[in-house]
């Protein structure tokens, strides 16, 4: 008679282990610490290690971006990069980068899908253009960074730019009906 609680038990142990080795795992990204995400203006050099990349994006990560210079004021932009380090292999073929407003409140203004080509590689280089009317100057940025809509990385940045001046003169001769 002791073997049909001993067969209970194991039956039991035996389809805990199952429910436990079936159940969906986690991206790679998603446990453990988090991860960093940098701004840089500088020109990124090729071929670096993730760790590399990283220290060179904690090292010109930029407080403030500066706005293209020429052209009309309503076509300039702000042009960086975004240096992404999840810490481990990102273990999915996307992440989105949510741009926020963060200079009276937290105000979404955009978004941008990232599709990865090689899912076990754990540093990402993303072109950032921030293009006017949507950005504007003195406008305080948080860029976060999410993987199956987790959050994993922020970084905050702030731009500079002219903004654009009015004469404050009006003239009412040109285009205007004239009374004789």
């Amino acid at each position: 008679m002791i073997h049909r609680p001993l067969t209970l038990a194991l039956a039991l142990a035996a389809a805990a282990l199952c429910v436990l080795a079936l159940r969906p795992e986690a991206a790679d990204a998603q446990r453990g610490g988090r991860a960093a995400a940098y701004i840089v203006q500088a020109q990124v050099p090729r071929n670096m290690e993730a760790s590399a990349l990283l220290r060179f994006g904690r090292s010109h990560a930029a407080r403030r971006l500066q706005e293209t210079s020429g052209g009309p004021i309503n076509e300039r932009m702000w042009l960086a990069k975004l240096i992404v380090n999840f810490g481990r292999p990102l273990g999915d073929v996307q992440y989105d980068v949510l741009y926020y407003d963060v200079t009276r409140g937290r105000t979404l203004v955009t978004t941008q899908e990232v599709f990865v080509n090689d899912r076990t590689q754990q540093a990402f280089v993303n072109p950032v253009r921030l293009r006017r009317p949507q950005f504007s100057p003195g406008q305080r940025i948080e860029v976060v960074v999410t993987v199956r809509h987790r959050e994993v990385a922020t970084a905050r940045t702030e731009l500079n730019g002219e903004v654009p001046r009015s004469s404050g003169e009006v003239d009412f001769t040109a285009g205007g009906n004239a009374a004789p």
